[in-house]
């Protein structure tokens, strides 16, 4: 197969990929970038295996959907095991993103300096309070959310940031789709409507603080 068509076959793999699948193979991921630094040319997937705390069948498993085959006795080859995850999960690319609502939340994101690890690119800043507009933070000149539509057509984003208030979140997200975006991740409080094909990905602090409180408060019956 030449190296094209071995592109495009990745390609096809990894859409066919499940979330769960996708999260386990950033762990994987992760740990060979660690086993790398510590010197390791080579990791295998009983070593994956017991820090995900997982079977090792099933890593072998997902590593053998993106097309990675270990070495008997040697396991997986770290160079190309970090090259064809990265491919894998668009690290190697550049997404552009915009972020609507600079509050606290929404600033302490754009400060956050590892985006770009992950292929993000924050491209535009959006608020409705004069407070903020015309402010640069981490770099990025906060305008209008009139001119969201402007700057996602500019830069083709391909992300939404949104760290609204509830109320506000719907009508954000429904601007975005209409604007071509095909993910957002959503940092407010009620859990979205979007076509098929747009990605949602939820992120529900006070869910989780709620589902924290409950086990403290008896942890012998969880």
């Amino acid at each position: 197969m030449d190296e094209k068509a071995n592109d495009k076959e990745q390609l096809r793999r990894a859409s066919q990929l499940s979330r769960s699948s996708v999260e386990r193979l950033y762990s994987y991921y992760l740990l060979a970038k660690r086993a790398r630094e510590q010197g390791d040319t080579h990791i295998n997937s009983r070593q994956l295996a017991s820090f995900l705390q997982i079977g090792d069948t099933q890593v072998r498993k997902d590593l053998a959907a993106i097309n990675l085959v270990g070495q008997p006795k040697k396991g997986y080859e770290i160079g190309a095991t970090i090259e064809a995850l990265s491919n894998t999960m668009g690290l190697d690319e550049v997404h552009r993103a915009v972020l609507c609502g600079v509050g606290k939340l929404g600033q302490a994101l754009l400060q956050y300096s590892r985006f770009g690890e992950f292929g993000f690119k924050v491209s535009g800043a959006f608020d409705v309070s004069p407070d903020i507009i015309g402010q640069d933070i981490a770099g990025t000149r906060v305008l209008h959310v009139d001119h969201l539509a402007k700057v996602i057509e500019i830069f083709s984003v391909e992300i939404g940031i949104l760290t609204v208030n509830v109320w506000a979140a719907q009508e954000l997200c429904n601007k975005m789709v209409e604007c071509g975006i095909k993910a957002i991740w959503n940092f407010a409080p009620i859990h979205l409507q979007a076509p098929k094909g747009v990605l949602i990905r939820n992120e529900d602090f006070a869910g989780s603080l709620a589902v924290i409180s409950h086990y403290l408060k008896d942890p012998a019956e969880q």
